[in-house]
Parts: C-alpha cells; sequence; structure tokens
C-alpha cells in the first residue's frame, strides 16, 4: 500500500511540477497576425491568429523562436527568446504584436534573470497616449 501511495504521490508532483515550471507566452494580437512559437528543433510549440490567447510549453531548447505575419506572408515580428532549459526556472512573456505599431514584449517578475530582457518598440497610433 506504501508503495502505491509513493508512487501516485510521486507522480502528482511530477505532473504539478511539469505544469507549474513551464514556460509560455501571452499574446496581445490585435491585427490578427499569424503567429508561430518554434523551438531550436523546428518543432512548431504554437500556431495561432486568435486576438487573444496563450502558450504554455516545456522547453527542450535553450531558444525559441516567434514569428508574426500577415495574411500575405509578410513578417512583421521574428525573434529568439530564451527559454528556461538551461535558465530555470521559467521565462513567461507577454508579448504584443502589431502590423503597423511595432512590439513590445515583457517577462513576467517569476522569470529567471536571465531570460530575455523587455523590449517596448511600440508606437499607438491610436492616439492614447503612453503610460
Amino acid at each position: 500500500m506504501y508503495k502505491k501511495a509513493g508512487v501516485l504521490i510521486f507522480g502528482a508532483a511530477l505532473t504539478f511540477s511539469n505544469f507549474v515550471l513551464a514556460d509560455g507566452f501571452s499574446f496581445n494580437n490585435a491585427d490578427r497576425l499569424n503567429v508561430v512559437v518554434i523551438d531550436d528543433n523546428n518543432m512548431t510549440l504554437f500556431h495561432g491568429n486568435d486576438p487573444m490567447s496563450s502558450v504554455n510549453f516545456t522547453p527542450r531548447t535553450d531558444f525559441v523562436t516567434v514569428i508574426a505575419t500577415t495574411g500575405d506572408g509578410k513578417e512583421a515580428f521574428n525573434k529568439r527568446f530564451r527559454t528556461s532549459a538551461s535558465s530555470p526556472p521559467m521565462c513567461n512573456y507577454t508579448l504584443l504584436v502589431s502590423q503597423s505599431e511595432g512590439h513590445k514584449h515583457m517577462m513576467s517578475e517569476i522569470s529567471s534573470g536571465n531570460c530575455t530582457a523587455d523590449v517596448d518598440n511600440y508606437q499607438s497610433n491610436s492616439g492614447v497616449p503612453k503610460l
């Protein structure tokens, strides 16, 4: 009985740790660009064009590439982001992409210090002042 309980607890802990320590992106994609996240093994981890979406994954490579293209294939964004594969415990990012207004990405507060640094190349055309 103790063996079964130990195996069950170990399995639950392993599942929980994989969930909690996953890397991820939250996308703000008002222009509905085609966003793809690909790791260095050329494995597609995410593909979508919803205005708001997210992906979580367990990294298998040190970097992933995020590419955003328009409906006619014109590239609007292309950048490599560090994962937690070599920088534990995790790298989580928020990414705003726009065809005409640029991009902005920020790592979460719980991300490792070795994750890709924040960048703000976003220029809003809406007339709303930047905070």
